[in-house]
């Protein structure tokens, strides 16, 4: 980590020096604190609230500094009380037999702290209270340490005999067998039942549990406890695979930001091959590893969005580089969301502080609607187009979309076994990953037979439309013979910067699908368009298999009818 921001500032009070450069004052942090006394972490926070240690806290790296001085005369906490050093003696570590507590008396700023002379002390805090030094002695013995009792008597003793054991009427008892005392594990007992149980950090398992009546064997109550231990390293390994690892792992670019997401959410709720995963890796190879310009302080500079470290991202560089994608809303949109939700996900499993959150919240997405009707006039040059392009695949493709029964992510991940002859239906694996047997029109399907007939793979599994350069195994998708298709027929326009703006979308293909089975009811063409929500299709209801079909039998007549 780099220090020269704050080395320009280091005169000023609470300024953050790096260990180098304390050379007249030696400064520990609260680790190194608790290996010099042999006192837990815990009790030096104890310390800490108590007011008996003052640290400094440093806003650039959120730790706690204490001068070595003031821990020469530090306070120690031994079970549950204080005790102190002579501060003029280096060695601190301290017996038992030394321990004494700090007792606090209300007092006014003016009283003085009256102490024993023969103990030292650290300067409480006048303010509130102030403490006098009491001698106490702590090689008392253990009032707290529970009782132990063998699998041997658990066995044969019933629950009263058992709390019977314990004069003091505690209701926990360590368990040990051949000597061994058993660690984390307790046998709770009450009047009439006991149980067996675990402790794994916060964790309680219970392992066992038994009336009066129906005393369990030596072999029950040790196979419980050997089951706690895979229990334990169970809880172990998740905490070590989705907390710790995530912990381990915080984002410093915007990289490492959507990798979390993608590795840790997408990959885990939807799948890596689900439609938002490859929509979000299709954002992320197009636009987000590219050099765009942003305009900051005055200045133009490129940046690539990924490589941005989150410690240097503000809102004004977000904006500036969203601004890139004002003309294409669909783009700039996502870009939002997605950055918007991997910045969520780090929030929720504390990788993320709000503060470095905010950058990215304030940005809202365009939200703007488009429905664009596709003209019969047009839809008749696109199918001339077709017929006459070279690549049959992208023929095929079109043939398919063309029908706005189908998202283009539901027709590259076809397979020859996805499509049924005989009930003239095609297997859709639409949003969310449901399955769908979406029934087609008749005429559609001698042209998949004469397509699949030229396949060179022709296994049931086989996608219809196989790539070779894909780690899918099959097409993702064909914006390039799309593009030109759309450029030859003259569908776009030119932005005042100079920017190709189309004028149909393969999206586009539904709406008009929509607009063209007008007279039907919604809740029938919804579940054509293996809609789950009410978002093109306001009243979406169970809708009625058989009409189903015949409104796909209707779209394809009225298809033809169009481009006659």
């Amino acid at each position: 980590m780099q220090y020269q921001s704050h080395k320009q500032h280091s005169e000023f009070p609470g300024a953050y020096q790096p260990r180098s450069e304390r050379n007249s004052v030696a400064f520990l942090v609260i680790e190194e604190v608790a290996a010099k006394t042999g006192l837990p972490v815990e009790a030096i926070n104890d310390l800490v609230e108590d007011g008996l240690l003052t640290p400094f806290s440093s806003k650039s790296t959120g730790k706690m500094y204490f001068s070595e001085n003031s821990v020469l005369n530090l306070p120690l906490k031994i079970d549950g009380e204080y005790s102190v050093h002579n501060s003029n003696s280096s060695d601190l570590s301290i017996s038992p037999t030394q321990a004494t507590r700090f007792v606090p008396i209300e007092v006014t700023q003016s009283r003085p702290l009256e102490v024993k002379p023969e103990v030292g002390f650290i300067s409480p805090p006048s303010k509130v209270k102030s403490y006098e030094v009491v001698r106490e002695f702590s090689d008392k013995p253990n009032m707290k340490k529970s009782l132990a009792i063998s699998v041997q008597d658990i066995a044969t003793k019933t629950p009263k005999e058992i709390k019977a054991l314990d004069p003091k009427g505690r209701r926990s008892f360590s368990i040990e067998s051949n000597g061994k005392r058993y660690k984390s594990i307790k046998l709770e007992v009450n009047s009439a039942s006991c149980i067996i149980s675990g402790r794994k950090g916060g964790t309680r398992i219970e392992l066992k549990s038994w009336q009066s009546e129906s005393l369990p064997s030596v072999s029950d109550i040790e196979k419980a406890i050997s089951n706690f231990h895979a229990i334990r390293d169970e809880i172990s390994e998740l905490n070590k695979s989705e907390i710790n690892r995530l912990l381990l792992n915080k984002p410093e670019t915007i990289a490492d930001l959507l990798d979390i997401y993608i590795q840790n959410h997408i990959n885990n709720d939807k799948g890596s091959d689900s439609d938002t995963a490859n929509r979000l890796e299709s954002l992320i190879r197009l636009h987000l590893s590219n050099l765009y310009p942003v305009a900051t302080s005055g200045k133009i500079r490129e940046i690539c969005l990924l490589n941005m470290p989150l410690s240097m991202m503000t809102k004004a560089i977000f904006r500036g580089y969203l601004k890139n994608f004002r003309h294409v809303h669909g783009t700039h949109d996502r870009i939002v969301t997605y950055i918007k939700a991997a910045t969520n996900f780090c929030l929720e499993n504390r990788l993320l502080s709000h503060l470095e959150s905010a950058n990215f919240h304030e940005v809202k997405k365009l939200n703007v609607q488009r429905h664009v009707i596709i003209d019969e006039k047009d839809l008749k040059k696109i199918l001339e187009e077709i017929s006459l392009h070279h690549c049959e695949q992208f023929m095929m493709f079109m043939t398919l979309q063309m029908t706005g029964q189908c998202r283009t992510s539901e027709v590259v991940r076809l397979r020859i076994k996805d499509i049924d002859f005989s009930i003239k239906k095609i297997k859709l694996t639409v949003k969310g990953g449901r399955q769908v047997w979406a029934p087609f029109h008749d005429e559609l399907f001698p042209i998949l037979i004469g397509y699949i007939a030229k396949l060179e793979n022709k296994a049931p599994n086989a996608y219809l439309f196989p790539s070779k350069r894909s780690e899918s195994g099959h097409r993702t998708n064909f914006a390039k013979p799309w593009d030109e298709l759309r450029m030859k027929l003259n569908f776009y326009t030119l932005t005042p910067e100079g920017e190709i703006k189309y004028q149909i979308r393969l999206h586009d293909f539904r709406e008009t699908m929509v607009d063209r089975l007008a007279e039907l009811d919604s809740e029938t063409v919804s579940d054509l368009l293996n809609h789950t929500s009410n978002y093109s299709i306001k009243s979406y209801r169970k809708a009625n298999p058989v009409r189903t079909k015949k409104a796909a039998i209707l779209n394809g007549q009225l298809l033809h009818k169009m481009i006659e």
